[in-house]
Order: structure tokens, then sequence, then C-alpha cells
């Protein structure tokens, strides 16, 4: 065997046992199934990736740097997926990767550390490619890279149906390969990053509704409005990562009970980031965890319909003028986009408030945009704002674990929100305002330290937020309670709204006041979803709207 030969092969048996120590190391992989028999087929299929994007190298570099480079960008891939999964519970996705209208939030989460690591990468890459003597792969690098490419495609099986494809899937269910498309942390201890973000290019979408389906939904939609009484104004302020319990932090809210404002909590569909989820049941009334996957604005961008059942279009038709604010980039999860398809006449974002200045912008311009615009319309006013000054990172402050950082950003932040708030209920007394918290901050090892979160909410800990990995058995309605605030002199709603998910908080204030006929709101009316009374779990809760709801109020209205 040829010297070069000896190389290529110690580089691919490298790039393996590298890959399983990612598996092992960094991905808690499960390695043994149900019945404690090893998953060796779901290693295998792991690799493939890995391999295909080797050998593709491998046509323009010669061995030992192709490794290098395979290696140093899986390896990076892994820890972005990981720093990712611990502040905010998802991990990387397909679209994470494809979506460059999000990079602009990479910053905030980047270090120095990261930026030498890519740059020593390059550098060791760019001098093996200089003294590494074997020859390129060209016609055998391109089939091999095919080869494992297609290998490592096999999630698409189910697009093919011929008794070979259906032979394959049956097989790989029995050796417990498959999509865990609801749960995204698992299907990485199943199936490894790299088959991860295979799977995750395929978006789950709803079956059209059956006639009869589409019969009860049109009696959904043909229901009696029962008009309550008519707030002079709807706001809905989305705060950023705005959380306190008894404990931390509650001083920041101070100025709102002040003013009137009443507390109550309410359970996040995500926990330290993804905050078009939290808009995304506002604003619907369907569950985010529940008939779809992924962050909706970015996996749904072009199948949503432009007339999606929503409730800023049902309150427009009720006489409300509908905007939507936010002092952060209109393309960020594809807003400019969505919001039009919900029903907003208008989307003002940081590109429309004259705002010259850092990227992390001060709330006080979001809230001084809502100004303008009601100073421009006349009429009953629907307003959705999101917040943004309390955005992540949190830089550590004499060495703790970013909480300073974030307390001070959050009186800030809310001070802001009670002025502006104070002025407009002057002016308006009739006016509704809510206020609740996106999603808790990503502060993970915070509120381990804090006994916030206990021990077994982890599979893994550490000595920084990027070092945690949670546990499947995390309970949701705990990694989601954020508090809510709400202001409304006509009447006392807290009781109603209090530990309610978030597909039902704007079904009750509807529910209460306007009464707009929306498809999810009649549906969850119809079989007490929303009521106090429930018995169900916030899990069962989410997967009892059924998918043709979603398909026919979102897709096929």
């Amino acid at each position: 065997m040829t010297r070069t030969r000896l190389i290529e092969l110690a580089v691919v048996t490298a790039l393996g046992y590298f890959q399983y120590y990612l598996l092992q190391n960094h991905l808690d992989f499960l390695l043994l199934d149900y019945m404690e028999k090893h998953r060796w087929l779901a290693v295998a299929l792991s690799m493939a990736p890995l391999f295909a994007l080797y050998f593709f190298v491998r046509v323009l570099l010669p061995s030992v740097a192709a490794g290098t480079l395979t290696a140093g960008a899986t390896f990076l891939l892994t820890k972005v997926s990981n720093t990712k999964q611990a502040l905010t519970t998802a991990p990387l996705s397909w679209t994470d990767l494809s979506q460059t209208d999000n990079w602009s939030i990479i910053p905030h989460y980047i270090s120095y550390h990261h930026v030498l690591y890519v740059l020593l990468a390059v550098g060791v890459i760019f001098v093996l490619a200089r003294i590494d003597p074997s020859t390129r792969l060209k016609k055998s690098g391109i089939l091999l890279g095919t080869l494992f490419s297609i290998i490592s495609l096999h999630p698409y099986l189910d697009k093919i149906d011929n008794h070979v494809s259906r032979v394959a899937r049956f097989e790989l269910i029995r050796q417990d390969v498959q999509y865990y498309m609801w749960d995204w942390p698992l299907n990485i201890r199943k199936n490894g990053l790299l088959t991860h973000l295979i799977q995750t290019s395929q978006r789950r979408i709803p079956s059209p509704p059956s006639a009869q389906e589409r019969t009860e939904f049109d009696l959904l939609t043909s229901s009696e409005i029962k008009t309550v009484e008519q707030p002079a104004n709807i706001i809905l302020i989305l705060c950023e990562a705005c959380w306190h319990d008894e404990q931390h932090f509650k001083s920041a809210f101070t100025p709102l009970t002040d003013i009137g404002f009443q507390p109550f909590r309410a359970i996040s569909p995500v926990y330290g980031g993804g905050t078009v989820n939290s808009a995304f049941e506002l604003l619907t009334g369907l569950p985010a965890n529940g008939a779809l996957n992924g962050v909706i604005y970015q996996e749904y961008t072009q199948l949503l319909s432009s007339k999606a059942w929503a409730w800023p279009r049902n309150l427009q038709l009720a006489g409300y003028t509908t905007t939507s604010l936010h002092n952060f980039s209109r393309n960020f999860w594809n807003r400019h986009i969505i919001n039009p398809k919900l029903g907003f006449q208008q989307f003002i974002s940081i590109e429309d408030m004259n705002y010259e200045g850092p990227t992390l912008a001060r709330d006080y311009i979001l809230f001084d945009a809502a100004v303008e615009d009601f100073q421009n319309k006349n009429g009953s006013h629907f307003q959705f704002m999101t917040t943004l000054y309390t955005h992540g990172g949190y830089e550590s402050h004499e060495g703790d674990d970013g909480e300073h950082v974030y307390g001070e950003r959050l009186t800030q932040s809310l001070q802001e929100t009670a002025d502006f708030a104070s002025k407009l209920i002057e002016r308006h007394p009739d006016t509704l305002i809510l206020l609740v918290g996106d999603h808790k901050p990503a502060l993970t090892r915070f509120f381990h330290q804090a006994n916030v979160f206990p021990d077994d909410f982890f599979i893994r800990t550490g000595q920084t937020a990027n070092d945690y990995m949670f546990a499947p058995s995390a309970p949701k309605e705990v990694l989601g309670d954020v508090p809510g605030y709400i202001y409304y002199r006509n009447q006392d709603l807290t009781d109603r709204l209090n530990q309610q998910p978030f597909f039902c908080l704007t079904q009750i204030i509807n529910d209460a006041t306007v009464g707009t006929a929306l498809p999810s709101f009649q549906y969850s009316q119809h079989h007490s979803l929303c009521s106090k009374n429930t018995t169900l779990s916030y899990t069962q809760l989410s997967e009892s709207y059924p998918s043709w709801l979603y398909s026919a109020s979102l897709f096929q209205p």
C-alpha cells in the first residue's frame, strides 16, 4: 500500500473516531435502544454526511487538510448547536444555516475565542495544504462524495413510494432510525447533528382538511360575533426576555404596577429565544408546538397564505387599524413577509424609526414610533409591539453569569415601557394593554445556580451557560413560565389569564371584549381548551388542536 493510501486510510479512520467522540461527549448520543441493543446502524448513518463532506473537499484539498477542514467544520457546528440549545432549548436546524436574514444576531452570541478558533483552523488548513504531498481525488472524490450523500439523504425515502423504499423505511424504523420531528433535542441524540440538519430541511406540513373537516371549519368561521365591549385601543407588548419571580428581578416591574397594571403568569412556547413562536401563538391562537415544527416564521414563510386567519385580520374587520412595531431589522425572522399575511396593515421596523445607533436599540425608540403611529391615524388602534433592549447575550459582570447586565437592561426597558403606557392611559383611559415576556432570558447557569431550575432539569451542566444540556424531562410549564401584566380598567381579567398558555391569552381577551370569530378561538371554546377547569397538561393542550385546523386557518383559507 502506498504512503498516500496509508495517509488517506488514517485520515478516514480518524474522522470516524472523531465523529464517535462528538456523538458520545458532545451530543449525548443514545447508543442503546429501549431494548438495550446497540444502535450501530444509527451510528453509521450519522457518519455518512461527514464522509460525504470529506470526499467532496478532497477534490480540492489533500487528505490531511481536507480531514482537518471537515473535522473543524463539524466541531464548529456542534459547538454552535450546543450553545443555541443551552440558551434556548432548541438545537441548530437547517434553516438556521440557509436563512441568512437572521445572521445579524450572531455577534451577540460569539466571543473572541470563537474568532480565534476559526482563524487558527484556517491557518492550520492552509499550512497543511502546502506541505501535504497527497494528490487530490478528482473523479473518485466526486464518486465517493456522491455515494455518501445518497446514503445521507435517507430521510427523504418517504418522498419515494415504491417497494424498495417502503422496505428500507421499515428496516430503518425497526433499527430505531427515524425523525423525531416533535422533539429536536431528542432527535439529535438519536441521529446525530449532521443527519438532524438534513432531516430538518423537510417541513412538517399539516394535511388538508377532509370534506367533513372543511364543513366543521366553515361552521367555526361563520360563528356569531359576540362583542361584550370594545376597548378604545388594544396594545400587545411582547417584552423581549422579560422575566421575574418572587426572588429575582421583581422590582424591575414596579413601574408597571405603580400605574395600575395587574400581574399574572403565563406559559411561553419557547425558552431563551424563538420570540416569533410566542408571537405566532398570540396572533393566531394556535400552539407553536402542535402540528407545525421549528421556528414557524422561518419554516413556513412562503407556505403561509396571504389571507391567513389571525387575530389582527379579525380586529381590522372589527374597526381597528392594525400595526406591528419592532425596533430591529424588518427582515429578521421574515417579519416583513409574515406580518401582512397575518392581517397587519403596516409593519414599522427600525428602518422606519430614523435610528442611527448600536444594534441593540433602546426600547424608547419603539415607543416613540408607537406614539407617532397613534398621532398619524384616527380611530381605534391595535398595536403589536416587540421590544429588543433586553435581548441576550448578557456579558459577565465581576464573574457572574450575566444577571447583572440583564437586570440593568430589564430595569431600563420596563421604565421606558411604563412611561409610554402612562401617557397612553392618560389620553386614552379605555385602552387595554397586555405586556408579557416572550420567554425567559438565556441565563441557564444563573437559573440553575439560583435553584430556579433543579439539577434534574439537565443532562449536563458546566461553568458557563453554553455548557448546559437540558434533559427531555424538563417540564415545559416551568421552562416557559413568564410574567404577564395587564391594564384594563373596565374588567379584571387576571384570574382567567393566569397560568394560561400564550395561545389562550388573546382568546380570553377577545372573548371578554371584541368577540371576533377567529376559527382557532371558536374551536377552543367548543372544546373548553382554555378553561380554568381543564385537566389537560400543557403538552396535551398543545396537541389538542387538530392538524386540519392549522391547514385550513393558515395555508388554505
